[in-house]
């Protein structure tokens, strides 16, 4: 199997410039479909209230570990999100030092246009694939994840074990 350092390897083919590629050329052109039909949210806004309103009340911390986002990344998109009120941020009823977030009315509706051209943009990236060969590939990006999450874990479980840091 070829890697960085066989004569084989060509940056073209390596699954994680291809997947790199892909997605970011998937977020251009949702984020310019966004601006087209005058939405005042980015891709990366969208991503976050995706997350909420798959369930809401998460916390940032853990919006940032399911988003992999930097702390003040996150906070910058969240009050871009709550001036827009879109979201709200409410202490926790069990402990006051813990904010949760929600979506607001506004951000409920908003999310139900923001779904239908996320579906669209999707539509228009599929349209030349075969369901079969689609099916493929997701199940294969599933399990690369999920190979690349199990090493993580075990490495991140060695280096506390050996008093590093993960």
């Amino acid at each position: 199997m070829p890697n960085a350092n066989s004569p084989h390897y060509t940056l073209e083919d390596s699954l994680g410039y291809l997947v790199n590629r892909v997605s970011r050329t998937i977020r251009q052109y949702l984020n310019q479909e966004l601006r087209r039909r005058n939405f005042q949210v980015t891709g990366e806004q969208f991503a976050v209230l995706v997350h909420l309103w798959r369930q809401e009340g998460q916390t940032q911390q853990e919006l940032g570990h399911e988003l992999a986002k930097e702390k003040t990344t996150l906070t910058r998109m969240l009050n871009g999100l709550e001036v827009q009120d879109l979201i709200r941020r409410e202490f926790d009823s069990r402990d006051g030092r813990i904010r949760r977030i929600y979506l607001t009315s506004k951000g409920q509706k908003t999310m139900k246009k923001l779904t239908a051209l996320a579906g669209d943009v999707l539509t228009t990236a599929q349209m030349e694939i075969a369901p079969s060969e689609l099916l493929t590939c997701k199940n294969v990006l599933r399990r690369v994840h999920q190979t690349l999450t199990l090493k993580l874990a075990v490495q991140g479980n060695q280096n506390i074990r050996e008093g590093r840091r993960a």
